[in-house]
C-alpha cells in the first residue's frame, strides 16, 4: 500500500461517506487521481461498496507448507526394528499451515498462501483450515503433485524420534505464484515465512516487501542455511539452539554461547531474536531489551508437534498489539505450553485466551 493510499484510508475511516471531490480537495490532488487510488484500494480489498466501507483489519499473510501429518504414539518405550503397539493419528499439518491455524484460533485475521494436491488429503486440509478460521481462498490446488505428507514416530515422552517427509509439491510455490499474490503480500499486517520453501522464494518474500514486517521460522538446522544471506531483511527470527548455531557458526554448549549467537544474529541485521533451548527456556534479544523466559514445569508432554508454530503465532499477535518483544516471548511461551500439555489454542468457555495467557 502506498503512502497516498494510506492517507486516503485514514480519511475514509474518519468519514466513510466523503466524496471523491472532497478527498481531492483535502489532499490537494485531482479528482481523477483520487478515482484511480480508490479503484486500487477496492481491488486490494481494503475498501468495498458504496460509502467506501472499510475492508477491515489487514490480515497476516503466511507463506509456507501444508501437509497431512501421520503420527505414531507408542504405548511404551520404543523398541527399534520391532513392531510397537500404540496409536496412529492423521491430522492436517505443515509449519506454515500450523502457524496460520494458530493465528486464526487467536482470532487474528490470516490468509494462507500454500499448495495442496487435488486429492483427499488436500481437501481435508482445506476444510480443516477453513473451519479453524484461516482464509484459504488463495491456496493453490494442483493436479501435478500429491499433497505433502509428514510421517513421524514419537517416543514415550511425546518428542519426535524419527520422521520422513514427502514434500516435492512445495516447488509449485514459485516466483510466478508470488507475482500473482503480490498485492495480498504487500498489504499484509505482517508476513510469516518458513524455510521449507525454496531459497529463491524466501529471498523474493524477504527482499521484495517494504513496510511489512517479516517473521521467519528456520524449521531445521539444515533448512536454516537458506536464511544466511537474508538476515538483514528479517524483522523477527525464532530459531532453536541448533538452528542458531547453524546460522551463526557459534558452537552452543552453554547459555553464554547461546546469548552470543543471538547477538551475532542481531548484528547481522535481524531486529528481534528469540532462541529456544529446550528446558532452559527461550533467550530474547533486540536493540532495547534482552533476557530469558524460563518454562513452567510440564508434568507430561502430550505432543511437541505444533508447539513452535504456536510460539511464533504468539510473537506475531503480540507485535500486532503493539507490545514489547519480551511480552511477545512470554505470550508465545505460554501458547507453546498449551500445545505441549494438549490444551490446544481454543479457549475454554469464559476464558479469553488471546487477552493475556502470558501471566
Amino acid at each position: 500500500m502506498t503512502n497516498r493510499e494510506g492517507e486516503i484510508l485514514r480519511i475514509i475511516a474518519e468519514n466513510p461517506m466523503i466524496s471523491q471531490q472532497a478527498l481531492a480537495e483535502r489532499l490537494g490532488i485531482q479528482r481523477s487521481s483520487v478515482a484511480v487510488h480508490i479503484s486500487r484500494l477496492i481491488s486490494k480489498g481494503l475498501i468495498a461498496g458504496r460509502g467506501y466501507i472499510l475492508g477491515g483489519t489487514p490480515p497476516v499473510v503466511v507463506v509456507g507448507g501444508s501437509n497431512m501429518d501421520i503420527q505414531g504414539y507408542p504405548d511404551q518405550p520404543l523398541r527399534r526394528r520391532d513392531s510397537n503397539p500404540g496409536r496412529v493419528l492423521l491430522s492436517p499439518g505443515g509449519v506454515g499451515r500450523n502457524i496460520a491455524e494458530s493465528l486464526a484460533r487467536l482470532e487474528v485475521p490470516v490468509k494462507l498462501l500454500s499448495v495442496v494436491g487435488d486429492d483427499d488429503h488436500g481437501r481435508q486440509i482445506l476444510e480443516s483450515s477453513r473451519t479453524a478460521g484461516v482464509d484459504v481462498s488463495h491456496l493453490l490446488v494442483t493436479q501435478q503433485h500429491s499433497t505433502a505428507v509428514y510421517l513421524s514416530i514419537l517416543d514415550e515422552t511425546g518428542d519426535m524420534d524419527l520422521a520422513l517427509v514427502q514434500g516435492t509439491i512445495n516447488s509449485v510455490l514459485d516466483r510466478e505464484y508470488l507475482k500473482q499474490k503480490r498485492s495480498i503480500i504487500e498489504n499484509a499486517a505482517a508476513l510469516v515465512v518458513e524455510a521449507n520453501l525454496d531459497q529463491e522464494v524466501i529471498e523474493v518474500l524477504c527482499r521484495s516487501v517494504q513496510d511489512v514486517p517479516v517473521f521467519v521460522d528456520p524449521v531445521s538446522s539444515v533448512k536454516a542455511r537458506k536464511l544466511r544471506p537474508l538476515l538483514d531483511a528479517i524483522h523477527t527470527l525464532k530459531p532453536n539452539a541448533l538452528e542458531a548455531q547453524e546460522l551463526t557458526g557459534v558452537e552452543i554448549t552453554s547459555e553464554a554461547d547461546l546469548e552470543r549467537a543471538a547477538d551475532v544474529l542481531l548484528q547481522a541485521g535481524v531486529q528481534n531474536v528469540a532462541v529456544s533451548w529446550g528446558s532452559a527456556g527461550t533467550y530474547y534479544l533486540n536493540s532495547r531489551e534482552s533476557g530469558w523466559v524460563r518454562p513452567e514445569g510440564v508434568s507430561r508432554v502430550v505432543s511437541a508437534t505444533g508447539a513452535g508454530d504456536a510460539f511464533l503465532a504468539g510473537l506475531v499477535q503480540s507485535f500486532l498489539r503493539g507490545e514489547e518483544f519480551s511480552r511477545g516471548v512470554h505470550h508465545g511461551s505460554a501458547l507453546a505450553r498449551r500445545i505441549l500439555t494438549g490444551q490446544g489454542l481454543s479457549p475454554p468457555p469464559g476464558e479469553a485466551l488471546s487477552s493475556d495467557v502470558s501471566k
